[in-house]
């Protein structure tokens, strides 16, 4: 079978530094690359998401802590999104082509 690897964004809020350092660590663990000290984006296999997800919200469990993924497919992501100091950084993005499929009568 074949599992694509998906763009992963996370980001957080907290105010508590020691959480702060260790979401950094696991994000850099993950090949994630940051675009701010709070998001970091980069491809993840469903697998390892589901991983690095449960870690983290096992990290932030404080009231006013918050934990956010969203998960976009290459052709849907686009390195302009984020800016060019990343270019490169994150694996190529392959150009897509839209196929219109004929309808058998």
């Amino acid at each position: 079978m074949n599992y694509p690897a998906y763009i992963t964004l996370v980001g957080w809020e907290t105010c508590n530094w020691r959480h702060r350092d260790r979401a950094l660590v696991c994000c850099k663990d993950y090949g994630l690359v940051p675009i701010t000290k709070h998001v970091f984006v980069g491809e993840l296999y469903a697998k390892e998401r589901r991983e690095m997800e449960a870690k983290l919200r096992g990290l932030f469990t404080g009231k006013k802590e918050r934990l956010f993924f969203a998960t976009m497919c290459r052709s849907c992501f686009n390195e302009n999104m984020i800016g060019l100091r990343l270019k490169g950084s994150i694996l190529n993005v392959q150009p897509f082509e839209l196929v219109q499929m004929s309808k058998k009568a």
